[in-house]
């Protein structure tokens, strides 16, 4: 049997630099690939990943949990012929883990659901519960270990909410090794009533000219003053960019391509030249 393991999380919860963490202990022990899958199709973390030597599996521009269910059992079918010991699964934040179900009873007698790690960004976690309830309970409902991310004072009265809606998980701040992997799982799946993801839309980019890193750093802050996007990633002018819902962080990269996916509420098209 082929172990998986989902590592979930809302929207820059870092789930890839958790992965990336993992890896190096990982692939000490085990032969593993990954299935990415992101609701825009700017592939960072794909990229990212793939550039430690690793087979991964890129389900771009829909969520394996509702649109791209197909193609994720059909990749899934693919990996189990390859003789891997572990699949590391990395959902679309915007994914609800219940609407999984049917994948892993489809695929249970190659596959075996090992333990579900949820990631909560700590600074924002009662912003997202406010906007986004229903993917940020799901998530965490579903997770065996929780991992306490981004932590600042409010760490405390987090853990006691989450604790409320999961009071079966395992919290982890530090402890972030290859054990993380290895829990099994202690609830079977519950069944929910509805699968809805927000109302937001995803929006690729193409943009033309040069930025400064002045310049990308002013849009960033006109575009966090009307609350209309929840996600940027993407590159710019040498630049990554990474924001969530009004925090964003910016990276000097090697990659020279102006593209970005952005989710969010009426996008037009002069969203980051306005």
């Amino acid at each position: 049997m082929i172990k998986i393991n989902v590592i979930t999380g809302f929207l820059g919860a870092g789930k890839t630099t958790l992965i990336n963490k993992l890896l190096d202990e990982l692939l000490e022990k085990e032969k593993v690939a990954i299935v990415e899958n992101d609701y825009g199709d700017v592939a960072i973390d794909t990229e990212k990943l793939s550039k430690k030597g690793l087979t991964v599996k890129g389900l771009n521009y829909g969520c394996i949990c509702c649109s791209n269910k197909m193609d994720f059992i059909e990749t899934l079918n693919q990996l189990s012929k390859a003789s891997y010991d572990r699949i590391l699964v990395e959902p679309s934040g915007i994914f609800t883990m219940s609407e999984i179900k049917s994948v892993f009873n489809e695929l249970k007698s190659t596959y075996v659901l090992e333990s579900v790690i949820t990631l909560v960004n700590v600074g924002m976690y009662f912003k997202f519960i406010d906007k986004f309830k229903l993917f940020v309970e799901n998530q965490i409902a579903y997770a065996d270990t929780i991992v306490l991310n981004r932590i600042d004072e409010s760490v405390e009265e987090v853990s006691k909410h989450i604790g409320l809606l999961n009071p079966d998980a395992v919290f982890v701040q530090d402890e972030l090794s290859y054990d993380l992997l290895t829990a099994s799982r202690r609830k079977p799946f519950f069944e929910m009533n509805h699968h809805v993801h927000p109302d937001a839309s995803t929006k690729t980019y193409e943009l033309n000219g040069d930025y400064t890193l002045e310049d990308i750093k002013e849009r960033l802050l006109s575009i966090r003053l009307n609350d209309q996007v929840i996600r940027i990633k993407g590159y710019l002018s040498g630049y990554e960019i990474q924001y969530v819902s009004g925090e964003f962080d910016i990276y000097e990269s090697d990659v020279k391509d102006n593209k970005l996916s952005v989710i969010g509420w009426d996008l037009d098209d002069d969203l980051f030249n306005g």
